[in-house]
């Protein structure tokens, strides 16, 4: 019997997360809607960092997200709801790692 594979490790693991990440957030640098939901949009580190550990984590990768976090408890620290401007945003955005 074959033990099933993880995304996380079918996709090369941590680094295409990272690339995924990086991506992500060149976008959000580029756009004035998206960079608002950042207070302290003048450093992504931190965000960069925490996003990458939650995917990896979630993806079937270390569970060092919640190591380091706890829970993710999601609804609770990112109260804010999708608008039509970050809905539209979402279903155009093509976030992928080159």
């Amino acid at each position: 019997m074959t033990e099933a594979r993880s995304l996380f490790d079918r996709v090369g693991g941590t680094h295409y997360f990272e690339r995924l990440v990086d991506r992500f957030y060149a976008g959000v640098e580029k756009d004035p809607v998206l960079l608002a939901v950042y207070p302290d949009h003048a450093d992504f580190d931190g965000a960069r960092h925490r996003l990458t550990l939650f995917l990896v984590q979630y993806w079937g990768g270390p569970g060092t997200y919640s190591e380091e976090r706890g829970h993710p408890r999601l609804r609770m620290r990112h109260p804010l709801r999708l608008h039509g401007c970050f809905r539209s945003r979402q279903r155009t955005s093509r976030f992928r790692p080159t």
